[in-house]
């Protein structure tokens, strides 16, 4: 086995080989079984560490029961990230003609709300840099993709107001959306936080202020 040069420093695992350190998760109303790493699930999520604590019972049985996580592929790449910080869709380039072969939009909403419902801010911020990275891809003949409907319904459905998230979505719908953008059908909420930034756009242009079009940060819907 070869010997690691002076100064470098060995790659440690990102979690333990203990038994004690294993953890049962209970996923969907049919309870699928997961037994999974404490120290990998409990890195960044505040729900999987407040439930750990040795006072709650879920902390000494190590028994967690997830009934809301009813897409087991969402919750799998969920967990892909807990263990190796990568989500599904980073591999992900936009066709010649401009469209994604199949849109990485909606996963990564699915994705988003379970990082909602498990408090952690470590994915959703990295989902949020996921869509800026996604929406800036520009193809052969200069076009991009953006969140569509059902990605902007679920990320409604699963966030609150004032979520970072929601305030995205409308901002792509702002500084991209034109006169073919399907707005009927959209979640209602959505239409209304829509509303008042785009008039927001209209004062601001009345104050004659430079309102052209912007690339979307991540860092700005970080929670």
């Amino acid at each position: 086995m070869t010997e690691p040069k002076p100064g470098t420093t060995m790659a440690k695992p990102s979690f333990s080989l203990r038994e004690d350190d294993l953890v049962t998760l209970l996923v969907g109303l049919d309870e699928q079984k997961f037994v999974v790493h404490k120290s990998c699930i409990t890195r960044t999520s505040d729900f999987s560490k407040a439930a750990m604590k040795e006072e709650w019972t879920e902390g000494q049985t190590r028994i967690v029961k997830l009934p809301e996580e009813t897409c087991i592929e969402s919750f799998l790449n969920y967990l892909n990230y807990a263990y190796h910080k990568k989500l599904p869709t980073e591999d992900v380039q936009i066709r010649a003609d401009g469209g994604f072969a199949e849109s990485p939009y909606g996963e990564l909403a699915n994705i988003y709300v379970i990082g909602e419902r498990m408090l952690d801010q470590s994915l959703k911020n990295a989902v949020a840099r996921e869509y800026a990275r996604l929406a800036s891809i520009q193809s052969s003949n200069g076009s991009h993709g953006y969140p569509g409907q059902q990605c902007i319904t679920r990320i409604y459905e699963g966030t609150t107001r004032g979520s970072p998230m929601r305030r995205m979505m409308v901002d792509f719908a702002v500084t991209h959306g034109n006169a073919q953008w399907p707005y009927k059908g959209q979640h209602t909420e959505f239409l209304e936080e829509l509303t008042e930034q785009l008039q927001r756009k209209i004062m601001a242009q009345k104050e004659v202020r430079d309102f052209r079009l912007r690339d979307l940060v991540a860092e700005d819907y970080f929670v």
